[in-house]
């Protein structure tokens, strides 16, 4: 079954979460199993909002990427909240590209990979 994983950082500001995702390298390494990845900001905090076909490839992700990289920025653990999805409608899914902030690359202006 589908689940949506709440991901908060109370540290993970947008500077850090950009060095983050440029050290996940997403775009280059897809997570097995993840099909959406949102980021808003939040009284300049980052939280995240993703979808993955099952809560094992999420926890799996949590454990071997996620977790060990926003340690490694100083960022702690981070508060997850995983349920079981119950929609997902995206009426527009080509215009999502047209938006601005879509799939941040591994080549982030001023993000260091160290």
């Amino acid at each position: 079954m589908a689940v949506a994983m709440f991901v908060r950082s109370p540290e993970l500001r947008r500077s850090e979460y950009d060095r983050l995702i440029a050290r996940l390298d997403l775009d280059a390494n897809p997570p097995v199993g993840q099909l959406l990845h949102l980021a808003v900001e939040r009284e300049e905090l980052v939280e995240c909002v993703e979808v993955w076909r099952t809560a094992a490839s999420a926890l799996a992700y949590l454990e071997t990427r996620l977790g060990p990289r926003l340690e490694g920025l100083g960022a702690g653990a981070p508060e997850v909240d995983l349920v079981p999805l119950h929609n997902l409608f995206a009426p527009d899914v080509d215009a999502i590209g047209l938006l601005g902030g879509v799939s941040l690359p591994a080549r982030v202006a001023g993000a260091a990979l160290s």
